[in-house]
């Protein structure tokens, strides 16, 4: 179709600036190795491994907290499974849909493209802007909260243009009973799947000789000390980050392309961006699968609410375990 603005060519540019920091120039900048939080971040995770083998080794009882997180994976495994078969059973017995009624997006390609564009553009200066805080401060606790305050500004604008663009009947719907039940099967379904995938994604990078790097957040969590910028970080990776992503990645482009293509093609598309754009080739496979059962949460309930649910669950689990390493760490 015809654009009164070259829409696609503006985001499609955008799009490739900020994959290529985050994928080539994020771990090891050109400005050096302590630039960067994702730099930093790398490290700590290429380390963590040994340090925290050598502490459940010499002292188990200093590792317990990590135990705690293990079972915990492993209780929500095993509720996916047992979820699952009582949902199928209910299933059977009920005349519940296979999925809600559709819900087609709203907005037509020209608002689509326009709201697309402004977000991308933002996100591109906000990256840029934390590369170069990353230089001017980069072993400074300044970086840091400028980071936080850049990231957290970032994920609440995003959030607010599209809750603006978008209309009301289309955002607003309290979850049903059965859509939180769905989101809380998908995410138990998809944990050790999301495991797995991310195991043989650290093989492939490592054997390709890749760029390794690391979600920010990782690096933020052991690095800041208590305090409000930590607490700043896990409301941000809790909550507002799984707010505005879904209402992005799930909200917009997902339901956009679903209006012209089939659910996988649709489901796809969206979670390869949605991995490209967490700035790491360790994460991509994890990230797509996490994006592919968002995305497929999102069709069977058609309320942008549920994939929220299950994305906070994965966050709040991940920055548990995060925190669980941190308090071995400085013990």
């Amino acid at each position: 179709m015809q654009y009164k603005t070259n829409y696609p060519a503006l985001i499609a540019l955008c799009l490739f600036v900020i994959i290529a920091l985050q994928l080539f120039l994020g771990p090891e900048t050109s400005l050096g190795p302590k630039t960067s939080i994702y730099a930093q971040s790398a490290v700590i995770k290429k380390t963590l491994s040994t340090r925290l083998q050598d502490i459940i080794t010499k002292d188990p009882v200093k590792a317990f907290p990590l135990t705690l997180i293990a079972l915990l994976y492993l209780a929500i495994c095993a509720a996916g499974v047992g979820i699952a078969l009582v949902w199928a059973v209910i299933r059977k017995g009920t005349r519940l849909p296979a999925q809600e009624s559709e819900i087609a997006f709203p907005l037509d390609a020209e608002k689509t493209a326009g709201l697309l564009f402004r977000i991308s553009a933002a996100v591109l200066s906000a990256y840029l802007f934390q590369l170069m805080v990353f230089y001017w401060w980069p072993d400074h606790r300044a970086g840091l909260k400028i980071y936080l305050l850049i990231n957290g500004g970032l994920e609440i604008a995003t959030a607010g243009l599209i809750i603006l663009a978008l209309p009301q009947y289309f955002l607003a719907a309290g979850l049903k009973t059965r859509q939180v039940l769905t989101s809380l099967v998908a995410y138990c379904a998809m944990l050790p799947i999301v495991m797995v995938s991310g195991l043989l994604n650290e093989l492939l990078v490592e054997k390709l000789g890749l760029p390794s790097g690391a979600n920010p957040a990782i690096g933020l969590t052991l690095l800041l000390n208590p305090g409000w910028t930590l607490l700043v970080l896990l409301l941000q990776v809790a909550l507002i980050g799984p707010v505005a992503e879904e209402l992005l990645f799930r909200g917009v482009i997902f339901k956009a392309l679903r209006n012209r293509l089939s659910f996988a093609w649709a489901a796809g598309l969206s979670s390869l961006l949605f991995a490209s754009l967490h700035g790491s080739f360790n994460d991509l496979a994890p990230i797509f699968v996490v994006g592919m059962f968002l995305a497929w949460i999102y069709q069977k309930t058609q309320n942008i609410g549920a994939p929220i649910l299950a994305h906070c669950l994965f966050n709040c689990v991940n920055v548990l375990a995060l925190l669980a390493v941190k308090s071995v760490l400085v013990k």
